[in-house]
């Protein structure tokens, strides 16, 4: 999986909102993207994991995980300030986004993260087209917090319990506009794109009102998710 002559990867990095997060965005990211998608179809078992993601998952190719660290291993390590500690693995899924609007549950329907600590990196790898969306960053309004650290995330969650005990819970629909959110930046779904970003920040996916929600790894909104974490591989 390394980049060839013939489709060498459009690099990018912005820093967002007003933390000014760093966000890596990696265009024409591998040769032969589509081969992914023919994996997810033949070999993954897709199933629920928990109560958190809206959709199915299905475990990623170990040899993608290790392309994409030796591919941008070391440009993930410059923009993090990992370079003296390197990087491991943390988990790999392909996902499809499958459950409707009016199953979400009140965790779905809000940003979130994926852990607090800002160690840990996600590597978001689009398999499909911008009909199905995009990436949305947010800000809390009432903490003006965009990222969530340990130290953050009471106070964080007991200013949202208050907002929403006085509002309501947010209506059945994926993440979007919101009065106790507002979305500092967001990134189209293009085939073949990364995103690469600390998990603490307040993110969702951005899922079209009248997107069919299809389980077919060909036709659906296919995602691969990678997380690496600061420390020395096989730490």
């Amino acid at each position: 999986m390394q980049p060839d002559a013939g489709s060498q990867p459009q690099v990018r990095l912005e820093e967002i909102g007003r933390e000014r997060n760093p966000v890596i965005i990696i265009d024409q990211a591998i040769p032969g993207a589509g081969t992914l998608i023919d994996t997810a179809a033949s070999q993954g078992v897709f199933s629920r994991r928990g109560p958190y993601y809206p959709g199915v998952r299905t475990p990623g190719p170990r040899a993608y995980v290790d392309a994409v660290g030796r591919t941008y291993g070391g440009l993930i390590c410059d923009v993090f300030g990992w370079q003296s500690e390197g990087m491991q693995p943390a988990g790999c899924d392909f996902s499809l986004v499958t459950t409707p609007p009016e199953e979400l549950v009140l965790y779905q329907r809000l940003p979130h993260i994926d852990g607090t600590s800002p160690d840990l990196v996600a590597i978001l790898h689009y398999l499909c087209g911008p009909e199905t969306g995009g990436t949305g960053f947010f800000r809390h309004v009432a903490t003006g917090y965009e990222s969530l650290t340990a130290e953050r995330h009471a106070g964080y969650t007991e200013s949202l319990k208050t907002e929403l005990a006085e509002t309501g819970e947010p209506p059945a629909r994926y993440p979007g506009a919101s009065p106790h959110f507002e979305r500092v930046r967001d990134y189209a779904c293009t085939f073949n794109r990364i995103l690469v970003y600390r998990g603490n920040l307040l993110h969702s996916g951005l899922i079209p009102e009248d997107l069919p929600l299809s389980d077919d790894p060909r036709t659906g909104r296919l995602t691969l998710n990678t997380f690496f974490q600061r420390g020395p591989r096989g730490a």
